[in-house]
């Protein structure tokens, strides 16, 4: 949205498509760029959000299929750039 900050656009998606309401301001983390399965060459923003409540309730996201998962377990689809993306953040977040 126009005049929006990459912060709150994380914010605002997060709430409207997984139904979550972020508590804690999320965190830069990195910015990608260049031509990956998710992407056509457009930046991506990686933000860290550790605090966070469901704003919704799962059965009034009808539709969306939404999990939580270890870095070390991820479903077998992901692809190689956000399996990188992930493992950059989490051992990032594991040397603070």
């Amino acid at each position: 949205a126009k005049g929006e900050t990459a912060a709150m656009a994380v914010k605002r998606w997060l709430a409207a498509e997984a139904g979550l309401e972020v508590a804690a301001d999320p965190k830069l983390f990195s910015i990608f760029s260049g031509r990956t399965p998710l992407s056509d060459g457009d930046h991506i923003a990686l933000y860290l959000v550790t605090a966070w409540r469901e704003a919704r309730s799962r059965a009034a996201r009808a539709g969306l299929h939404m999990d939580f998962f270890a870095a070390s377990r991820l479903p077998h689809d992901t692809d190689e750039a956000t399996r990188s993306w992930l493992q950059e953040a989490h051992e990032a977040r594991m040397q603070r």
